[in-house]
């Protein structure tokens, strides 16, 4: 399970979007409420940036980063979709992982659908 911000594309720009269990649950502008769609839809994901922040802004921001483990990465990633339909996303590594082990599951499935038996 993977919670990821929507930064720009054909979908509602914002966070609680999430990625479990192979499907998307992604919110667009025309609905109120999230569109599921299915994980074998996606076409291709590439990965922008990956960054490490660091919070530790005076005193209190120093001991408070101590506490939680000290530094924060996101990635920031292009997801398109077999419609065409995109959106520029950033959230942890680990949808990284999610969605690149997805489009792996699509291609094969593809390669086994295509090859003659």
């Amino acid at each position: 399970m993977a919670w990821f911000k929507i930064l720009a594309g054909d979908f509602k720009k914002g966070d609680g979007n999430l990625f479990s269990n192979g499907k998307f649950q992604i919110y667009s502008e025309k609905k109120l409420f999230p569109e599921t769609i299915s994980g074998t839809q996606i076409a291709s994901v590439k990965t922008v940036t990956e960054k490490n922040t660091q919070n530790t802004t005076g005193a209190m921001g120093a001991f408070i980063s101590a506490l939680t483990g000290g530094s924060k990465s996101s990635v920031t990633f292009v997801c398109t979709f077999a419609d065409g339909r995109k959106f520029l996303g950033e959230g942890e590594p680990a949808i990284l992982t999610e969605l690149n082990a997805q489009v792996i599951e699509n291609n094969l499935a593809g390669e086994s659908a295509a090859s003659p038996e």
